[in-house]
């Protein structure tokens, strides 16, 4: 029992990232006029669970998701200065 049918997610196609960065797996990069929504889970830093986001583009149907990034060891005091940081440098 899942929230998205197995077909559905079986469905889905894998795509190399155009950019990789450590935890970083960049696929898109940013376009003028495009919206975007980025979605943050934070973990302790610990090594047992992942602080992740994902940047969705909202501006073209189906939703793209367009960067991921995933680890596992650091802080959450540092997570949002990381986030800071990337967003100046890409945009």
């Amino acid at each position: 029992n899942t929230l998205i049918d197995a077909g559905d997610l079986l469905a889905q196609k894998s795509q190399r990232p155009m950019t990789f960065n450590e935890n970083l797996f960049m696929y898109e990069k940013p376009k003028e006029e495009h919206h975007y929504v980025m979605t943050v889970d934070v973990a302790k830093g610990r090594g047992q669970d992942y602080s992740t986001f994902n940047i969705i583009d909202t501006s073209v149907e189906p939703f793209k998701q367009v960067c991921v990034f995933r680890d596992n060891n650091i802080s959450p005091m540092l997570l949002p200065i990381l986030l800071l940081n990337l967003m100046i440098k890409v945009l």
